[in-house]
């Protein structure tokens, strides 16, 4: 067999990266107002992953207990589009805590998706999202990625993919001691 004399390909690993607290903060700073704001936010300060945020309904968010419950993901299959799924695993079902500032974020996010809904009528399709288009579908996770290149550029922060907010997130909650 020729194979057993080829050499395997090297396996490429991604450098993990993450922001610094002025990172965060500037970052933040820069895309408030941007329509994907509470996206950025939740990922920074919850650790979602970017599935999980888009797979978000407000029957999941608890106010009161300032929790959210992660019990689905949003992702693409071939020929069907985007659509809910469980989530990576098991363990990934879990009630994460969020700060008062989450809290007020999600609380001014849910005011202004209700003018939206208000303003157009039936034409809303009401499906529950957190994070969804101005029409209250499904958000593509491929805008999101989009939004995130542009505002990593004009803000000047180091490049980050997605997946290290959830690094990002994770050097917070150690450096907090937790």
């Amino acid at each position: 067999n020729p194979v057993n004399d080829a050499d395997p390909p090297a396996v490429k690993k991604e450098e993990m990266k993450i922001w610094s607290y002025d990172e965060i903060n500037t970052f933040l700073e820069h895309c408030a107002g941007e329509r994907h704001y509470l996206t950025f936010l939740l990922a920074i300060y919850t650790g979602l992953r970017r599935g999980e945020i888009l797979g978000l309904k407000w029957s999941d968010v608890d106010f009161i207990n300032k929790t959210i419950n992660v019990q689905r993901s949003l992702a693409y299959i071939p020929k069907k589009g985007y659509i809910l799924t469980s989530t990576k695993t098991r363990k990934s079902n879990r009630i994460v805590p969020i700060s008062d500032t989450v809290v007020n974020e999600l609380v001014t996010y849910r005011k202004q998706q209700e003018m939206y809904k208000e303003q157009l009528g039936e034409l809303y399709q009401d499906e529950d999202f957190v994070i969804c288009t101005e029409t209250g579908s499904k958000q593509d996770p491929r805008n999101v990625l989009r939004a995130l290149k542009r505002l990593i550029t004009t803000s000047g922060v180091t490049q980050i993919r997605f997946h290290d907010f959830r690094h990002t997130h994770a050097s917070i909650l150690i450096s907090k001691g937790v």
